[in-house]
C-alpha cells in the first residue's frame, strides 16, 4: 500500500470511484491498487476507458498536505557533548556463565 503514491495513484482512483457513484468499499483494495491505470480501468471498473480516467485525473486540483507541526526541540547546548569516547578507549564487558568467551572471568 505504501509503495503507491497517495497523490498520484490512490487519491485519483478513489475519487474516480466517487465520481462514478460507486462506493469506495465496493471494490477490493488489490483491484484499486492495480499496477497500471489500464489495469485499474479494465479490471476494477469493468472496461471504463482509460481516456475518460485520464481526463478526470487532469481536472483534479493538486493535493495540499498539511504542514508538519512545529516541534518543541531544544536548541543544542554549546560546549562538550554529553558522552565522549577517546579514540583508543576500550570497552570492557564482563560476561557471566560462558567460559568459551575470551573475556570470561569467574565471578565470585
Amino acid at each position: 500500500l505504501f509503495n503507491y503514491p497517495l497523490d498520484r495513484v490512490i487519491r485519483p482512483r478513489l475519487l474516480f470511484l466517487v465520481y462514478l457513484r460507486l462506493p469506495t468499499i465496493s471494490k477490493p483494495l488489490k483491484h484499486i491498487l492495480a499496477p497500471t491505470d489500464l489495469d485499474f480501468c479494465n479490471i476494477t471498473l469493468d472496461g471504463v476507458s482509460t481516456t475518460s480516467y485520464e481526463k478526470f485525473v487532469a481536472t483534479l486540483p493538486p493535493m495540499e498536505l498539511p504542514k508538519p507541526p512545529k516541534g518543541h526541540k531544544r536548541p543544542p547546548v554549546p560546549g562538550k557533548p554529553a558522552l565522549t569516547r577517546e579514540e583508543n578507549e576500550k570497552i570492557w564487558v564482563r560476561v557471566k556463565g560462558d567460559a568459551r568467551l575470551a573475556e570470561y572471568r569467574q565471578l565470585k
